[in-house]
């Protein structure tokens, strides 16, 4: 038997409109956070480093830029761009130090499990359509799976803007790292997730006002009814 109350589906239709709003923005941020993880644009290096290096083994003069991800490299010279993975002689390269490229695989690999996890979670509670674990279990992993991802990202832009101010107090104009977009990429998809966490509380908190005066009213049904 179902029982309609004037102001009890308002609250569930908003309560199931955050949801939606929830999960369209989950599923985009998590979209977001794995393209950032698997491009090659963490640090982007100019070739200006390679045309004038001291060391000749490095030197290479049609070298444009080279791109450091997470797991690929993009090397680009004058005759086009290359992607690969990483070589396993090269595997611990200067720039992206070995424990600083391994903790960032560990950080970005939970972060988008997290991420994915979440958007099942509230797309379960959507379903539900009660203010159960499910909901509660979605905000967390949003929670987590965002500071999973801003620990590397924010790191790295950290990084740029140290390294160009440095430069910038020893009076060097150009900066040969460009700026990282892949961090960058993953940063946003991180902050989408925090929206998320507010989103699905407000969810959660709408569906329990419903669920409360649903019972509320069931009781005030059965009460006459036995009058």
């Amino acid at each position: 038997m179902t029982i309609k109350v004037d102001g009890m589906s308002e609250c569930l239709y908003n309560a199931e409109m955050y949801a939606h709003i929830a999960l369209t923005a989950g599923v985009l941020a998590t979209v977001l956070i794995i393209t950032g993880t698997f491009t090659p644009f963490w640090t982007v290096i100019s070739g200006s480093v390679w045309s004038h290096s001291i060391d000749s083994s490095w030197r290479n003069n049609s070298m444009t830029s080279l791109g450091l991800g997470l797991w690929f490299q993009q090397m680009c010279t004058t005759d086009g761009c290359v992607t690969s993975f990483y070589p396993s002689d090269m595997y611990n390269v200067h720039v992206m130090d070995m424990t600083g490229l391994t903790e960032f695989r560990m950080y970005t690999s939970c972060g988008i499990l997290l991420s994915i996890s979440a958007c099942i979670l509230c797309f379960l509670h959507i379903k539900e359509k009660s203010p159960k674990l499910t909901g509660f279990a979605a905000s967390l992993m949003f929670l987590f799976s965002g500071i999973m991802i801003w620990l590397p990202a924010g790191k790295m832009i950290h990084r740029y803007v140290l390294f160009d101010t440095n430069l910038d107090e020893v009076g060097i104009p150009d900066n040969p790292l460009q700026f990282p977009y892949s961090a960058i990429i993953c940063g946003v998809g991180g902050i989408m997730n925090g929206f998320c966490i507010f989103l699905v509380a407000g969810s959660v908190q709408k569906m329990w006002n419903y669920a409360s005066e649903f019972r509320h009213k069931r009781l005030e049904l059965n009460t006459f009814v036995q009058l």
